[in-house]
């Protein structure tokens, strides 16, 4: 992980925002644990760009919302950035966001 780095999730997410860090990270990660169950997570695809700093991972994921219990079920795309070989970002890119509006 570069120094730099920085995880974005999308705002309208109750852990929305950027973190910094490897203590951002894993701030961001305790945050969804508490608010979202995922069931499954699949790798779909990966697109690679003509830059080699540049790629994006397209998921499939499924579960359910702790609070309430509704289930999800979305594509997400994560847009990955690198630099001298470490991650700098990830971006995520919901399709559809877990309806998290009671979490």
């Amino acid at each position: 992980m570069d120094p730099d780095f920085t995880l974005r999730e999308p705002e309208a997410l109750p852990y929305g925002g950027d973190y910094k860090g490897i203590e951002g990270f894993k701030s961001c990660w305790n945050k969804i644990k508490a608010t979202i169950a995922t069931e499954s997570l699949e790798t779909v695809r990966t697109f690679f760009a003509d830059d080699a700093d540049h790629m994006v991972c397209e998921l499939a994921v499924k579960g359910k919302v702790i609070a309430t219990g509704k289930r999800y079920d979305s594509h997400v795309f994560e847009q990955w950035q690198l630099r001298s070989g470490k991650i700098l970002a990830i971006t995520l890119y919901w399709f559809k966001l877990p309806d998290c509006e009671t979490c």
